[in-house]
C-alpha cells in the first residue's frame, strides 16, 4: 500500500512538473506478490490516477519559484551528470558492468551496491536478434488492442490457433533435474484439479488451498497477531501465518490479515445453484410503482438524529426510490415509533422505512 501511494504521488509530481518520474512499477507492486487481486487493484490504481490527473495543469499552476521547481532542476542536473559519467566510462554497457544501476546512493553519491552485469557472456549472450520488419507477436487479446486488423483477425492469437492462455496443452514444461521436486512431481500432485470438476482455493500454485482471512480484534497489535493465529487454527486452517497487521486506533483495536491452507476441496458438479435472480430495470420498476401506486412512510426513530443514510435511500438526487415515482412521506429524525405507526395508518402506507444508526 505504501509503495502504491508513493507511486501515485510520483505521478502527480510528474504531471505538475513534467519531470517524468516513472511510476509504471505501480502495477508491479501487485504483480510481485502472490495475491492476484492486488495485481488487479494496482493496475486499476495506476489507470485511475492517470485518468484523474489528465488535464491537471489546465486547472492549477505551479509557482515559478519554490521547492518543486528547484527540486526538478536539481534532479535534471543530476540526471545530466549521470549520463555524462556513463559516456566517460565508455557508454551504457560499460556502466552496466560497473554497477551504475540500482545503486542506493543519491547520485553523485554511490554506495557501491549497484547491480553489475558483464557485457560479454552470461545466460543471455547471443540471444538478442534484430526484429524482422514484418514481426508481430501473436499474443492473446487478453492484454489489449494489438492493432492486428490488417491480418483479418480480432484476436492476434487466432493466427497460431490460440496461445497457452486459451490452449494450456501448448505449454512446454522444462523438467528440472531433481527427483523429488520437479514439474512432473508437482503436476501429478494436482492432476485431479486439472482433469476433474474438483477445485480448491489457490494463490501460488494450482489448488494449493491457500486462503486469506481478515479479522478485526479489539486489542493491541502484538496480542491480536497471536490471537488471530488461534482463531485460524479453530477455523481448521493449516499453517496459519499473519501477513499484515495494522493498528486502526489505539482505542479501537487491530486489523489482521492472515493466510492459511484449506485441506478439503469442492466438487462443482455437486453444487446446487438456484437460478440467478432477475434484476429489474429502472423502467420496469417505474411500471410496477405506477401499477400499484406505492406509498411510503419513513423516519429515523428513537432519539437518533442521523438523517443522511435515509435521505440517500429516498432522495431522487441520490438515485433513491423517489426517482421511480414512489410517494414518500419523510417524518424526519428522532421520530417516536408510535408516530411512525400512526402516520402509516393515517396515510394507508404500503411500506414503512425505519432508520437507526445501526441499519435501515
Amino acid at each position: 500500500r505504501e509503495a502504491t501511494v508513493t507511486h501515485v504521488m510520483n505521478m502527480m509530481v510528474s504531471r505538475l512538473t513534467s519531470a517524468d518520474i516513472q511510476s509504471t512499477i505501480t502495477p508491479d507492486e501487485g504483480r510481485n506478490v502472490p495475491w492476484h487481486v492486488y495485481n488487479i487493484e494496482a493496475c486499476d490504481t495506476a489507470k485511475q490516477t492517470l485518468i484523474g490527473l489528465d488535464g491537471l495543469l489546465e486547472m492549477v499552476e505551479i509557482k515559478k519559484e519554490g521547492y518543486l521547481p528547484k527540486k526538478v532542476r536539481e534532479l535534471k542536473e543530476r540526471a545530466v551528470l549521470y549520463l555524462e559519467e556513463m559516456l566517460e566510462v565508455g557508454g551504457y554497457f560499460k556502466a552496466v558492468e560497473q554497477g551504475f544501476f540500482v545503486d542506493s546512493g543519491f547520485y553523485p553519491e554511490k554506495n557501491g551496491d549497484g547491480i553489475g552485469r558483464k557485457k560479454d557472456g552470461g545466460v543471455g549472450a547471443g540471444k538478442v536478434f534484430e526484429r524482422d520488419t514484418d514481426y508481430m507477436a501473436p499474443v492473446t487479446g487478453h492484454y489489449g488492442n494489438n492493432n492486428i486488423e490488417q491480418y483479418g483477425v480480432t484476436n492476434p492469437s487466432d493466427l497460431i490457433g490460440g496461445c497457452t492462455f486459451e490452449d494450456p496443452d501448448k505449454i512446454i514444461f522444462i523438467d528440472e533435474l531433481d527427483d523429488t521436486d520437479n514439474v512432473n512431481v508437482r503436476m501429478a500432485e494436482n492432476e485431479e484439479y486439472r482433469s476433474t470438476s474438483k477445485i480448491k482455493p489457490e494463490v501460488e500454485w494450482l489448488a494449493d488451498g491457500t486462503v486469506q482471512v481478515e479479522l478485526f480484534l479489539p486489542t493491541s497489535q502484538r496480542i491480536a497477531e497471536f490471537a488471530a493465529i488461534e482463531f485460524a487454527k479453530k477455523m481448521n486452517l493449516k499453517d496459519p501465518e499473519v501477513i499484515h497487521s495494522e493498528v486502526m486506533h489505539i482505542s479501537e483495536g487491530t486489523r489482521i490479515q492472515l493466510k492459511g491452507k484449506l485441506e478439503f476441496d469442492i466438487d462443482l458438479d455437486s453444487l446446487v445453484i438456484p437460478p440467478e435472480p432477475k434484476i429489474m430495470s429502472d423502467d420496469e420498476i417505474r411500471e410496477l410503482v405506477e401499477k400499484y401506486d406505492l406509498k411510503i412512510v419513513a423516519g429515523t426513530i428513537g432519539e437518533d438524529e442521523h438523517s443522511v443514510g435515509l435521505r440517500e435511500v429516498i432522495d431522487i438526487k441520490h438515485g433513491g426510490i423517489e426517482k421511480f415515482g414512489m410517494e414518500v412521506e419523510y417524518l424526519g429524525t428522532s421520530v417516536p415509533c408510535e408516530k411512525l405507526i400512526d402516520a402509516a395508518i393515517e396515510l394507508n402506507a404500503d411500506v414503512v422505512l425505519a432508520s437507526t444508526i445501526i441499519s435501515h
